[in-house]
């Protein structure tokens, strides 16, 4: 068998990669924070320079129209052609996806629709690595159905599908390790034995290709502050398959989810499509925010940013694992295909180390016990960032 040629990484190899990167200008639309190395994209991704205009014009609209602006489409439509957007990023027909309140309320609702399709069956299945707020969500949930919850290890979860789960949630990327599940084997079992898949996507979407449709993924939500950039506490999204849009119940029956909201109807009407997951008044000036980055993401191929975040990837952690037995650290990533945005090291002083990270100009992120993680975003970190981090980790 032929080796794979080993690539010497060098300063002048990494000059030539972002010479050569179509992605090199996307950086210039963001806002960096200082002369920071800024590794948080899995947690907040960058604010595009763009937004403050937009925020401000919005604004200006806002003291000219006051309560006047409700009667413009571009206020009462924007969850929806915001979602429209989202839908071209995670493979989804158009009408599928709509903008509403947090990642974890709207797992409540579609956790709900989705046991409300699936009858006679004993479990929710999920996995030891999915998201804590998602187990609160599931543990609450199955309790009011009278349901269990089977939590069993992620490398297991699909082969755990049999006919009597009713729903399986999860988590594409493991929010620690990055590691990448196979959501079209995943969506495969379960259409085998009759389950609903309903999976996560904060820590895939805008930073891996998603086909949701072709995959035959049920139901999905995630978030837009990460790789989105859409700023903290954006609005987040919910994807559900056409074969359901129609029959799935819901169990918040909010006015904006109402068929005619502004007839002020006692009796409620739901919107016969993807609105009718809708519950209260939109944040319009947060919907504005993400509007400004969706605009960068509708001229991005992902499948040509997935490769330049893996090669990102790669060539941290080879370069990190060069000095492997001086900074005593471990990376507990895939280290390959199957690793999402972000690396994670190990550490035993981690806190303490990433103290002394941010010192010298790297930011990441610790999560505890003993984790640091890095969350590279090819749209904004070039490869001398990538360059300039293994130094930095390196050298103390």
């Amino acid at each position: 068998m032929e080796r794979k040629k080993q690539i010497n990484i060098n300063l002048k190899y990494i000059h030539q990669l972002d010479k050569d990167d179509i992605f090199r200008d996307y950086k210039n639309l963001f806002k960096k924070p200082g002369k920071n190395i800024y590794f948080g994209a899995n947690t907040l991704g960058l604010t595009p320079k763009a937004t403050r205009n937009n925020i401000n014009n919005f604004l200006d609209d806002l003291s000219k129209k006051a309560v006047i602006g409700w009667r413009d489409s571009s206020w009462l439509n924007i969850n929806k052609e915001l979602g429209t957007e989202i839908s071209k990023i995670i493979g989804s027909r158009s009408g599928n996806v709509i903008l509403s309140d947090s990642t974890s309320v709207n797992l409540f609702k579609l956790l709900f629709s989705a046991i409300k399709l699936v009858k006679n069956r004993r479990f929710i299945l999920t996995d030891d690595k999915n998201f804590p707020t998602d187990y609160y969500i599931i543990s609450s949930i199955a309790k009011e159905f009278g349901l269990r919850v089977k939590v069993v290890p992620r490398k297991k979860l699909i082969e755990n599908i049999d006919k009597d789960v009713s729903v399986v949630t999860t988590t594409q990327v493991d929010f620690v390790t990055s590691e990448v599940l196979s959501l079209s084997k995943l969506a495969k079992k379960c259409k085998t034995y009759g389950a609903i898949s309903l999976i996560d996507l904060s820590h895939s979407v805008g930073i891996l290709p998603l086909y949701l449709d072709k995959w035959g993924v049920d139901f999905a939500v995630g978030c837009t502050y990460k790789y989105l950039n859409g700023g903290p506490g954006s609005p987040a999204f919910i994807y559900v398959n056409n074969k359901y849009l129609e029959k799935a119940d819901i169990i918040i029956k909010g006015w904006f989810g109402h068929i005619k909201p502004f007839d002020f109807n006692n009796h409620y009407v739901p919107s016969k499509g993807i609105e009718k997951f809708l519950t209260g008044t939109p944040s319009i000036i947060s919907m504005k925010q993400l509007e400004t980055s969706l605009k960068i993401f509708c001229q991005i191929n992902l499948e040509k940013l997935r490769k330049k975040s893996l090669k990102q990837t790669s060539i941290m952690t080879d370069l990190i694992l060069r000095y492997k037995n001086i900074n005593k650290i471990q990376i507990i990533s895939p280290s390959n295909i199957l690793r999402g945005g972000h690396i994670a090291m190990k550490h035993k002083n981690a806190s303490k180390l990433l103290e002394i990270y941010e010192k010298n100009g790297l930011i990441g992120d610790f999560r505890p016990p003993n984790i640091i993680r890095f969350g590279i975003s090819p749209l904004y970190n070039s490869y001398k960032d990538i360059w300039n981090a293994s130094k930095i980790i390196n050298n103390l």
